[in-house]
């Protein structure tokens, strides 16, 4: 896939820092560094505690927003 595609993008429901986003950026470094990974996940910051929609919410994870948040992402090659 990596051949044919440059842009790749994780989501996980945990910090960013040093979870499968970081391994998927550390192998695509190794193995076709043109292509770009961007890391979807809770900021390295306090989340308050709520509901899993409202803290979606918060973090900009709900459907439409992920989907439009993807659809920059792709289109600014």
């Amino acid at each position: 896939m990596l051949a044919r595609h440059t842009r790749v993008v994780t989501l996980e429901d945990h910090v960013i820092t040093g979870g499968f986003g970081a391994a998927v950026a550390e192998f695509v470094a190794g193995h076709a560094p043109h292509a770009r990974v961007t890391r979807i996940g809770i900021p390295d910051r306090f989340v308050e505690h709520g509901s899993l929609p409202e803290l979606y919410a918060e973090l900009g994870w709900q459907p439409a927003q992920l989907a439009e948040r993807i659809a920059t992402l792709c289109h600014a090659q």
